[in-house]
């Protein structure tokens, strides 16, 4: 039974493909097979009109409507879903009302007092490790603590130049961090984002990456302060950071599914 289905959906797509290769469709009906599910229907589909150059009003309509599609119900290949397809495909028919309009509500969530503190002190944080590094490096001590264990013990020392693979890393993570906010639209939001929640959930998601950015600045920092002053970690650091870090993204993660 379900090889017959499998023969049927097989050769069911290798005809649409064939009228599509052939162009023996009208708007109308690639506008109705546009809804879809099938990723290989709506990625034929969707490579087929930006190949074609098929600039259509009732067709883009509908590839703006298939943008708000970011949820992982609505994968195409891998990471990418629905909505991705249909935003590049808008851009590569070089349709900038549309795209513009979508970059415009997802691309540009304002700052609020919180993000501007964040920013504020993260940058003092890493400015001032940096200026703290450059001017006492040559009286840091040759070997450092580099790794502790769950009570805080140190377990492994290192030459004091490892301490530069931190402060970089700091710095690495804290700029990925900062371009990632500025592109709403690669976010996995988790809920199926909507004109009337679109605001909302990408408010909520942005206030959480500026506070996973803080929390690991401020980890980041305190380790290398204290890798420098050779001291052992405090018991509370591990489960205070976890709890942190991890309560933070749950915290965030149920206001946005209350925010849908």
């Amino acid at each position: 039974m379900s090889g017959t289905y499998l023969n049927v959906w097989s050769d069911y797509l290798f005809a649409l493909k064939k009228k599509l290769d052939n162009g023996e469709f009208t708007n109308r009906e690639l506008v109705e097979w546009l809804d879809s599910n099938n990723p290989t229907i709506l990625y034929s589909l969707i490579t087929m009109i930006v190949n074609k150059g098929i600039n259509d009003t009732a067709i883009t309509d509908k590839l703006l409507s298939m943008s708000n599609k970011l949820d992982n119900e609505n994968k195409v290949l891998g990471y990418y879903k629905i909505g991705h397809l249909a935003m590049s495909a808008l851009l590569k028919l070089g349709i900038d009302s549309y795209y513009n309009t979508r970059r415009c509500i997802l691309m540009r969530i304002k700052r609020n007092k919180y993000d501007i503190i964040v920013e504020l002190i993260c940058l003092i944080a890493l400015i001032g490790t940096s200026v703290y590094l450059g001017i006492n490096w040559n009286r840091i001590p040759e070997e450092v603590p580099m790794h502790y264990n769950v009570m805080g013990d140190i377990n492994r020392w290192g030459q004091k130049g490892e301490l530069l693979f931190l402060f970089f890393l700091t710095w690495i993570m804290y700029i990925g961090l900062t371009v990632i906010e500025h592109f709403p639209g690669i976010w996995n939001t988790g809920v199926t984002v909507t004109k009337e929640n679109k605001e909302r959930v990408y408010r909520i998601l942005k206030s959480m990456l500026g506070t996973i950015k803080l929390l690991t600045v401020i980890i980041f920092v305190f380790l290398m302060i204290n890798a420098i002053m050779t001291k052992e970690l405090p018991a509370w650091f591990t489960p205070v950071s976890l709890v942190l870090v991890f309560g933070s993204i749950i915290f965030s993660v149920i206001k946005v599914v209350k925010a849908k």
